[in-house]
């Protein structure tokens, strides 16, 4: 469409305006799309109402009923227009993400507003937008604007706002308003925009570890397999305020030393800083420090946004072997050649044919944590920068036979991820056969639920 024929549209849609019957359509809200927000066009008001935007002795104001927002946590958001000449007062707002995502949730607080989805539909009560038209606008209904008119000097509408269920980063808000002359002319209003934003508060909830089973081994969910340079998972609730794994901006010294907190949330343990590899409201992945205690009575505290935990107390072991797994049954296995997955068939559903049995011979490769010192020794907290060979190699059993182990060291790129080539032994039998290991005289649990690996001539 060219410039000229959308000028004609515009002045087109002003004329239309004239007749009583589509100005007091407007009485009950514009279309989406009428704010400042990237992708809007608040400019577009002016078009019927004349002026320019913010040209007249007014304003629009956004008085949140918080200085920030608590992540799930509903607020009223007051919007307060005033213009001394006017009295006829109408408003359009919405709420991005940093990348002009839909932030939250708006909800009508006093039967004068109605919220818009980006696909022109009015949004039911306590439901949200459609995947197609996700995006939401708050605006004035004929109710409201009934409710304003005549009022001279200003008027202020109000409606809920619930935060995103994490912490996101910034929200802006961004609203336009209009103040009429009451007449419901074209071209005397007076269009005002505004801006703001909303920052995460810290959570006034204070993070609470599971008295029992609350700190685990990360590999084999056991209370008793807590040692130094190991994997365990923290669960509790409140632990942290969003979601996420580590990522490459939270390393330090050049992208090489582990993460003690992500978004404010860290652990200690016997009063040492943890390395926080993923954090969620009720769980925690971290690695454990360097220590040379042991036994009853170390303490884990997890502190979020300032706030500490009470402490738990576990026992720490000098070595804590243990197999990760798929699925807390399963070991986490992969053919050591093509990476192909190593399970039972059908073993995730959504992806049938993901795994597959291993065969007799067959070198394949697993994945533990807590295996013990290495030769040469690796500095505490940093992502693994070579090789650094387990001294001495464990035995790994399958089944009822020791497996040849080819490679037993931690993974270069990773961090306390310790890598095993092991071959299926020649006489293994058809089934779920029983992985475990032996390093530094202690043996990786075995039970009827923990470790199986599934083998098929």
């Amino acid at each position: 469409m060219s410039k000229n024929k959308k000028v004609l549209i515009g002045k087109f849609a002003c004329i239309l305006g004239l007749i009583p019957a589509m100005v007091w359509a407007y009485s009950g809200g514009p279309d989406p799309g009428k704010t400042t927000a990237p992708g809007d066009s608040a400019a577009s008001c002016t078009e019927c109402h004349g002026g320019k935007l913010n040209s007249f002795s007014g304003k629009v104001e956004l008085l949140p009923a918080e200085n920030g927002y608590t992540p799930g946590a509903t607020q009223a958001i007051t919007i307060k227009i005033t213009d001394p000449t006017q009295k006829a007062w109408g408003f359009q707002l919405t709420a991005r993400t940093s990348s002009n995502g839909q932030a939250g949730n708006f909800e009508n607080a006093s039967g004068l507003t109605q919220v818009l989805c980006g696909d022109g539909q009015t949004k039911a009560p306590g439901a949200a937008c459609s995947a197609g038209g996700p995006l939401q606008w708050a605006e004035h209904t004929s109710a409201g604007y009934s409710a304003g008119r005549g009022t001279v000097g200003g008027f202020s509408y109000t409606v809920n706002w619930t935060a995103p269920s994490t912490d996101i980063g910034p929200v802006t808000f961004y609203v336009s308003a209009n103040a009429g002359n009451g007449t419901d002319q074209q071209n005397q209003g007076h269009i005002y925009t505004s801006t703001l934003k909303l920052s995460p508060q810290a959570s006034s909830l204070k993070p609470t570890i599971t008295s029992t089973g609350g700190v685990v081994n990360g590999a084999t969910n056991l209370p008793d397999g807590i040692a130094p340079n190991t994997y365990i998972s923290i669960f509790g609730t409140n632990l942290a305020g969003s979601t996420r794994v580590w990522a490459g901006s939270d390393f330090t010294a050049n992208g090489t030393g582990l993460p003690k907190a992500l978004d404010g949330t860290s652990v200690t343990v016997n009063g040492k800083p943890a390395f926080v590899e993923y954090i969620s409201p009720t769980q925690i992945n971290a690695i454990t420090p360097s220590d040379t205690a042991t036994g009853s009575g170390i303490n884990v505290v997890v502190t979020t946004n300032g706030q500490a935990s009470d402490p738990v107390s576990v026992t720490m072991n000098k070595i804590a072997p243990g197999f990760f797994t798929f699925d807390g049954k399963y070991v986490a296995a992969a053919d050591a050649l093509t990476g192909t997955f190593i399970g039972k068939t059908g073993l995730f559903p959504t992806a049938p044919n993901l795994t597959a049995p291993a065969k007799p011979g067959q070198i394949v490769t697993l994945y533990g944590t807590g295996f013990g010192p290495t030769n040469p020794a690796i500095a505490d907290g940093q992502v693994t920068d070579k090789i650094y060979n387990l001294s001495p190699a464990p035995v790994i059993n399958i089944g009822s036979s020791a497996a040849t182990v080819g490679f037993a060291a931690l993974t270069p790129g990773f961090a306390q991820v310790y890598q095993f080539n092991v071959t299926i032994p020649a006489t293994a039998p058809d089934g779920d056969l029983q992985i475990f290991a032996q390093s530094g005289g202690v043996t990786s649990p075995n039970s009827s639920t923990c470790c199986f690996i599934t083998v098929k001539k």
